[in-house]
């Protein structure tokens, strides 16, 4: 992430060679109970915008796939960040215990038509909205687990832990932006409505723009830039 350098986890070099490894990998895909999600962003090309994939295996067989655009004037990186978090949000519905033929009736391709963020949004706006809903983000909550600050508290309130639920719901320090994001939806504010809805994406980029909520220079107190 680009707060941290640190390689967070080790890598252990195998001794078979790589005709075995490859055997026992292919066996390892080809288990009917295992799930493997496979996702990549790039792109497009013509030019209009990043593209985003995910595929979804069971064992050898193709479930589900999906895919979406995330906008102009984006990063791969967000696109990425997208893959990541499509994948963990379809892996959890495809967790239901269904076989194959039922989750490919039920799963079929899809293309959202609508963008994914508003056209002319700022790159640092857009890289807030997407880590905001991945989790991995300029939030006290996510940087303690980090070593990069040594409290999950929002200066708001000792109780409240800073992370992603907490600013866009209830963090009194944006009582006013949120009434603003409230005019987008007669219901009560969710975060599956304000991540995953094409008018809750729009009220959660304007609250962004106008906080500058979980930007880098939200984060580092430089909000006069």
């Amino acid at each position: 992430m680009p707060w941290s350098s640190e390689i967070l986890y080790q890598t252990t070099i195998s001794k078979k060679s790589k005709e075995i490894e490859a055997k026992e990998h292919k066996e390892l895909l080809e288990d009917k109970y295992l799930l493997s999600i496979y996702s990549d962003a790039s792109a497009t090309s013509k030019g209009k915008g990043i593209g985003v994939g995910v595929a979804f295996y069971k064992g050898a067989s193709l479930i589900a796939q999906e895919k979406v655009n995330i906008g102009y004037n984006q990063l791969v990186y967000n696109g990425e960040l997208e893959g990541i978090t499509l994948g963990l949000e379809k892996a959890i519905d495809l967790a239901i215990a269904l076989n194959s033929t039922t989750y490919a009736a039920r799963y079929k391709w899809k293309t959202r038509k609508q963008i994914a963020t508003p056209p002319l949004t700022s790159r640092e706006v857009s890289s807030a909205f997407f880590q905001l809903k991945l989790g991995h983000c300029y939030l006290r909550d996510f940087l303690f687990t980090r070593d990069k600050v040594d409290s999950k508290v929002c200066p708001c309130n000792y109780r409240a832990t800073q992370d992603p639920t907490h600013i866009l719901l209830s963090c009194t320090l944006y009582k006013e932006a949120r009434i603003k994001m409230q005019e987008a939806s007669k219901d009560p504010l969710s975060l599956a409505f304000l991540l995953n809805t094409s008018v809750g994406i729009q009220a959660t980029i304007a609250f962004i723009e106008e906080t500058r909520a979980a930007t880098q220079a939200w984060h580092k107190g430089n909000l006069e830039n």
